[in-house]
């Protein structure tokens, strides 16, 4: 439930993992994955991705039964392998999010979606949770701006179907408090464009990369259904380092059912190339009047930071300390001369001089933050 939700506030370009037993994926899939260290197949590259919510409950008679099925968010596949041939062993999906879906109104099943219908409904008894579709000419992106796109599709949710499936709390109904993050721009001015994460082929994730000492906005917007109205609500930005500084209200605290706000962070100065973690929640603190049957559902957002040093204030930190270190070393050496007949009687003077640099350069790096 919770990837899905998090799928849904994730911004443009931002690569997802999802992982399964190869028992719950199509075996005409399955077939199609290579083991970890292959090159993604020709069938597989940029393979297009439908991301879904499903709502199910157990059966009396035992299993599944889906009840219904909300699709989300559109993307593309850019790595895809499976850690062995066995039930046991786990298929691994990486896709770069993209649009989102449109059309998912309140109240149409998912065999009216279109596009998504026929795939879906041949999934239905299957019992399997990742599976190849046919491929759709209907346009089923949806052309609003991201935000309203995000915001209809939290609001097509029905209460009734936001219910876990775990085994511990089988049945028991969660409040979800939606975020989307619209992505990190300059703080230049409202209308910078938001910067495009990067991708490591390493490790299959996807970073931002941020230069120190720049002021950077964090946008995110929220939303609680209307059938949850009352419920209270929190978004907490956290890092795991110590690289940035967040500045404005943290948490936020969510009063109203829908609203947009920001965080300003500022990556510290650096003497090299560092990483950092942001980790962006959002939960529900007021969760209703159902007592143990209702569980606040926490989303979690995470992205990997890549905070670079300015070059050219890198290369004056290292001519500067450069300078400082051979001030030191001559005022040093004519110190050590200074009882020879070879040392005139003024260099002493200069060694005072050199000394003086010297402790000016150490003076400028604590300027620069050094």
């Amino acid at each position: 439930m919770a990837d899905g939700f998090e799928c849904l506030g994730l911004p443009r370009g931002f690569v997802v993992h999802f992982r399964y037993r190869l028992q719950w994926v199509d075996m005409a899939l399955t077939g199609l994955l290579d083991h970890e260290g292959r090159k993604l197949g020709a069938s597989l590259r940029k393979l297009p991705v439908v991301v879904s919510y499903l709502c199910q409950r157990w059966s009396s008679e035992g299993g599944w039964n889906w009840e219904r099925v909300y699709p989300l968010r559109l993307g593309r596949l850019v790595s895809a392998f499976k850690s062995g041939d066995d039930e046991e062993d786990i298929a691994h999906f990486y896709f770069e999010l993209g649009d989102f879906v449109g059309g998912n109104e309140s109240g149409s099943e998912h065999d009216e979606l279109p596009g998504f219908g026929k795939p879906l409904a041949a999934a239905r008894g299957s019992g399997k949770y990742a599976f190849l579709g046919e491929q759709s000419s209907d346009d089923n992106t949806s052309l609003k701006s991201d935000e309203s796109a995000f915001r209809q599709l939290a609001e097509a949710i029905r209460p009734e179907h936001l219910i876990l499936a775990k085994e511990t709390d089988l049945g028991s109904r969660v409040v979800p408090l939606f975020c989307f993050i619209e992505g990190i721009r300059q703080a230049k001015g409202r209308h910078r464009p938001v910067l495009k994460p990067r991708f490591d082929g390493a490790t299959l994730r996807a970073y931002y990369e941020l230069a120190e000492g720049t002021r950077y906005a964090l946008d995110v917007c929220f939303h609680v259904p209307v059938s949850l109205r009352g419920s209270k609500g929190e978004l907490l930005l956290e890092e795991k380092g110590d690289a940035l500084s967040i500045a404005c209200a943290n948490p936020i605290p969510v009063e109203s059912r829908y609203d947009k706000d920001s965080w300003l962070v500022i990556p510290k100065l650096l003497e090299r190339e560092m990483w950092s973690h942001m980790v962006v929640s959002s939960r529900v603190l007021i969760a209703g009047a159902d007592g143990a049957s209702t569980k606040a559902l926490v989303l979690r957002f995470h992205a990997p930071i890549k905070i670079t040093p300015r070059r050219a204030r890198r290369v004056l930190v290292q001519l500067v300390d450069v300078v400082g270190g051979v001030a030191f070393a001559a005022a040093t050496a004519l110190v050590a001369l200074s009882d020879t007949a070879v040392v005139p009687d003024r260099w002493p003077f200069l060694a005072v001089a050199l000394y003086i640099a010297w402790m000016l350069t150490k003076l400028v790096l604590v300027f620069l933050h050094v």
